[in-house]
């Protein structure tokens, strides 16, 4: 997993030397109709995550999704001390190009990071977040196909045995099936795709998405060996994935008992 930094012009890595391990950071997980908020620290070599807030946007105007960071991370901070300053983003692979934040979302973050008096310091796609998350929860290299579900976009990754064959982003209606179907069928290369699919997003509830997922006819449409099993990762989990990429990346392990 590469977490690349949010400041151009810098090394990939997201953070260059080790910082105190009891200091505060601030993980934002940017969807377009939501965002959601952590706090973490690495203490005694683990990684511990506090609270978990949701706090849905209105537009995707840059003056909304500042006051939303703002709200978000107000509740994920309060009592803590020392207070957080330092922040991980986790954002969809069409925010990325060639392991760098685009131009126009680089701007929106720095604009974030000076209202909010937060410094920024690096990003992770939330697909690779996810799957180092599960990776290590698991035990196992990932075999699944993830599946982001951001308003009308799906981000389709697929990993088998760890390996990472990419990410898609699809658009989609009210057919959520036809267009998975469609995000797969762009993995030209992968003989039998893996028997299980990961959704997730950044509401509470997906049950109505997966009851339609599990609807569709996939083993007549696309060559699966068994009919995929579809799972559910809580909005939760998912912000709890992007702190902890960056708490491994300071030195820290997952704390198995926190999840």
């Amino acid at each position: 997993m590469n977490l690349g930094s949010v400041i151009s012009g810098v090394s990939q890595k997201l953070i260059g030397k080790k910082q105190e391990p009891a200091e505060n950071y601030l993980a934002l997980k940017i969807g377009i109709k939501s965002l959601t908020a952590t706090s973490w620290k690495v203490e005694d070599g683990k990684v511990e995550v506090g609270l978990v807030a949701i706090s849905p946007r209105v537009s995707g105007a840059l003056d909304d999704l500042i006051s939303v960071s703002d709200e978000a991370i107000s509740k994920v901070s309060q009592g803590l001390v020392p207070e957080p300053q330092k922040i991980i983003f986790g954002v969809g692979e069409n925010w990325v190009e060639e392991g760098k934040i685009k131009p126009d979302h680089l701007n929106d973050l720095r604009h974030v990071g000076k209202k909010l008096d937060l410094r920024p310091i690096g990003f992770v796609t939330v697909s690779e977040a996810v799957d180092n998350f599960l990776r290590e929860v698991e035990g196992v290299p990932m075999t699944a196909i993830l599946v982001g579900i951001d308003h009308s976009e799906l981000q389709v990754t697929i990993l088998r045995a760890g390996k990472n064959f990419g990410s898609f982003v699809e658009p989609f209606e009210e057919d959520i099936g036809l267009g998975l179907e469609k995000a797969i069928r762009r993995f030209t290369d992968i003989e039998f795709l893996p028997s299980r699919i990961i959704i997730y997003d950044g509401k509470s509830d997906l049950e109505d998405w997966k009851q339609k997922i599990i609807s569709y006819p996939w083993t007549q449409r696309l060559p699966f060996l068994h009919f995929p099993k579809v799972e559910i990762l809580p909005a939760e989990d998912v912000v709890k994935a992007v702190a902890i990429a960056g708490g491994t990346q300071l030195g820290g392990s997952l704390d198995l008992s926190t999840i």
